[in-house]
């Protein structure tokens, strides 16, 4: 591969339907959808809300990360 890495997170609220990720950037609570670091507003975003990566570089197929659930405290 060439090039830099890219980053694109992506979340669902729904856990039992992989196929209903969409991108981080579609909601509100989010920020940093494209760095390597995804923030998430705690007062914003549900608890058990699940998010993972899509990684790409030019030159080679993109991997998605397994999905991390997310534990809202305040």
């Amino acid at each position: 591969p060439s090039g830099s890495l890219t980053f694109l997170w992506q979340y669902t609220t729904d856990a039992g339907n992989t196929d209903s990720f969409a991108t981080t950037a579609a909601v509100s609570g989010f920020s940093g959808q494209t760095t390597t670091t995804l923030t998430a507003d705690a007062n914003t975003i549900a608890d058990g809300t699940l998010v993972r990566v899509v990684v790409s570089a030019t030159g080679a197929d993109s991997v998605t990360s397994d999905s991390a659930e997310l534990t809202v405290t305040t």
